[in-house]
């Protein structure tokens, strides 16, 4: 969806980075739009960090063993032990080391800086 405001933006003649646009999951559109400039940033929820605390409930709960939450949240029904997990911004300032973190298993760097191949970090 935020590809779709940064198009929308682009044929209202504004400049990018006029608006400041950000999106969720750096899709790659947005990671490259992110790199070039014509976007602020991207949400990022950690799936990987989710998966880990996800994991790790289960097998506390299926051992009938106590886990670690954050706190505990009332859903209308009742209160429940909250998991949380961070949640980041990756924004031009912080894509480099993202993309070099993730680039195994999300975005490959090629991909992510294929229109500013010079910008691509060393992740070496």
């Amino acid at each position: 969806m935020s590809v779709g405001v940064l198009n929308a933006v682009e044929q209202a003649g504004l400049e990018p980075g006029a608006i400041p646009i950000t999106g969720q999951d750096v899709e790659l559109p947005a990671a490259q739009a992110i790199v070039e400039g014509r976007m602020f940033g991207s949400v990022w929820p950690a799936p990987d960090e989710m998966a880990k605390a996800g994991a790790a409930v289960a097998v506390a709960l299926a051992k009938c063993e106590p886990f670690e939450y954050a706190r505990p949240i009332d859903n209308g029904a009742g209160e429940l032990p909250f998991v949380e997990t961070p949640i980041y911004l990756v924004s031009a300032a912080d894509m480099a080391d993202f993309a070099c973190r993730t680039a195994s298993w999300w975005h490959t760097i090629e991909d992510v800086y294929a229109n500013v191949p010079d910008a691509a970090p060393d992740c070496g």
